[in-house]
């Protein structure tokens, strides 16, 4: 296994670029639908070049760093939920189209159900 101190001192400045082009792009349109090979060609290059920066900045996918950043801005919606928002609501806002799947990746990511973060987020005092 790779040390991640090492790992960082051998990561190419392009693939960094690359990255942090990528990730510009990602948050800016994480609320639509994208494609990988879409923004890969937005920056100029190859999906595999763009995969392979990923893995040697990140240590992930471009994929899995897109499913985060919807993951995380899911649960900033759920923590500020209003009484219309739901959790289906929010999904679709945050464009998760596979609803089935999405408890299961917030619960990986936060350790509990997106319907437990709505009624805790509710509870709360204003």
């Amino acid at each position: 296994r790779t040390n991640p101190a090492l790992r960082d001192d051998r990561v190419l400045p392009v693939a960094r670029a690359r990255v942090r082009l990528a990730e510009e792009i990602m948050r800016a349109r994480s609320d639509e639908p994208l494609s990988m090979g879409a923004v890969a060609r937005e920056i100029g290059v190859g999906l595999r070049s763009l995969q392979l920066a990923f893995l040697d900045v990140r240590a992930l996918g471009p994929r899995d760093v897109l499913m985060q950043m919807r993951l995380d801005r899911a649960h900033e919606r759920l923590l500020a939920a209003g009484p219309s928002d739901s959790v289906t609501s929010i999904a679709l806002e945050c464009s998760f189209a596979h609803l089935g799947r999405f408890p299961a990746a917030y619960r990986s990511a936060f350790g509990e159900l997106p319907a437990e973060t709505l009624a805790r987020s509710r509870r709360r005092p204003l």
